[in-house]
């Protein structure tokens, strides 16, 4: 693919109520994708980084490559952490690694019921401190994702859609609110392999 092709591909979209610019591909930590194949998607316009299940070197050399650069991409760590009091500390580890002082999204991961208040009041308390900008949460849950859409302090919602796992054109989507929506973003799932991440609009 010729570059100017790659940029049609990689078109930007608004990630919902956050305001942010994305390209509709991210790319994922967890499958050991090389530092430079990372930088050569971001200047391709693939700037949804998503820092999450396996936290490999070669993404992480990437982001310490891209720094200068830090406005022109989207930040994604991912915690899942289930007590509450840990997730400053994996939050605040995982920002070291990256030598950067915030992330964009603090994505609570794979919530298959209801986040609890705890959890919740520890992530807001991230944001106060301006540690991540947006919180987001992700689930296989479908029918809970319709009630997290109405969720104001989600801002991005991670949903698993592909071949494999269809439902959300019909348990999801017709949920979205029209007004102030959160940004959506799909990702495939492997048993070993971790997640791709797809923004929408």
């Amino acid at each position: 693919m010729q570059p100017a092709e790659a940029g049609k591909t990689f078109q930007r979209a608004t990630l919902g109520r956050t305001g942010l610019r994305v390209g509709r591909l991210g790319v994922a930590a967890s499958y050991g994708v090389p530092a430079a194949a990372v930088e050569r998607a971001f200047e391709h316009g693939a700037n949804y980084l998503y820092w999450g299940t396996f936290r490999r070197g070669g993404f992480r050399e990437a982001i310490r490559h891209l720094t200068p650069q830090r406005d022109r991409f989207v930040l994604i760590i991912q915690s899942y952490t289930r007590i509450a009091r840990l997730m400053g500390w994996s939050l605040e580890r995982a920002l070291r690694e990256l030598r950067l002082d915030h992330a964009d999204v603090l994505l609570l991961g794979l919530w298959n019921k209801p986040v609890p208040a705890l959890i919740m009041d520890a992530a807001r308390r991230l944001k106060e401190r301006g540690l991540v900008r947006f919180l987001a949460c992700s689930s296989h849950n479908r029918p809970l994702i319709a009630q997290m859409l109405t969720d104001k302090d989600l801002d991005v919602i991670h949903f698993r859609y592909n071949a494999a796992h269809p439902g959300a054109e019909s348990d999801i989507f017709p949920h979205i609110p029209s007004e102030n929506p959160p940004g959506m973003v799909s990702y495939t799932w492997g048993a070993t392999h971790g997640s791709q991440e797809n923004p929408k609009e």
